[in-house]
């Protein structure tokens, strides 16, 4: 192995690092608040790991009347997204360039979900 293999494994590992880094801290961050009592939330210097974890911020979530909703809407979110994006890719691969936008003006100056630039089919 080269030094300059050596170099470029490094430095791809340090820009993950830096990449990832604050997106694991939002999510250990995230679930360090869920499991928390109200004071201990807002309490200074914030605290990581609490000495007494609140499970009954879980059981009161699902037993809320509304958690279905919350549930079924990022499902349908998150599927919508997941089908906005792969249905772009299909379209890359067929070598259209797809809009960045998710509602367009299209050839016959209607709304459509995903269409192609005027010019470049």
């Amino acid at each position: 192995m080269t030094i300059r293999l050596v170099f470029e494994k490094l430095a791809l590992g340090f820009a993950l690092l830096v990449l990832v880094a604050p997106a694991l801290m939002f999510f250990v961050w995230m679930l360090s608040l869920s499991v928390k009592y109200e004071i201990d939330n807002a309490a200074y210097p914030p605290i990581l790991i609490p000495e007494h974890f609140a499970w009954k911020n879980y059981i009161s979530v699902i037993e809320s009347n509304r958690f279905g909703t919350f549930f079924m809407n990022s499902v349908i979110v998150t599927g919508l997204a997941t089908l906005f994006v792969e249905s772009a890719v299909l379209r890359q691969d067929k070598g259209e360039a797809v809009c960045g936008a998710l509602f367009v003006v299209g050839k016959d100056d209607k709304l459509s979900a995903i269409d192609v630039w005027p010019g470049r089919q």
